[in-house]
């Protein structure tokens, strides 16, 4: 339940504090901070080799549904995604 808290208090302060913050580029830079300061303790708990791990902004695009060509995501493209998908399940059209 406290992750859920700190993911609704994360999306409440980047909408208010850094709504074009271009969401892939901050993803790369958290994926990069995490293997220099923790992969030798991501190595041990999990297997994984850090030193093969590398950020692909593809695989990020490809989650999001985003096509390659698109370069910069943010979070008010987020937020208009959001709506976009609250409307098709609500039945209405685009």
């Amino acid at each position: 339940m406290l992750q859920i808290k700190n993911m609704v208090f994360l999306d409440s302060a980047i909408h208010a504090l850094a709504p074009q913050v271009d969401l892939i580029s901050l993803f790369g830079e958290v994926f990069t901070r995490l293997l220099v300061e923790h992969g030798a303790q991501i190595a041990a708990d999990v297997g994984i080799d850090p030193a093969k791990l590398k950020w692909d902004p593809s695989g990020f695009k490809t989650q999001m549904g985003l096509s390659d060509d698109v370069s910069t995501f943010t979070y008010d493209d987020l937020q208009a995604r959001r709506r976009l998908i609250r409307r098709r399940l609500a039945g209405k059209a685009e």
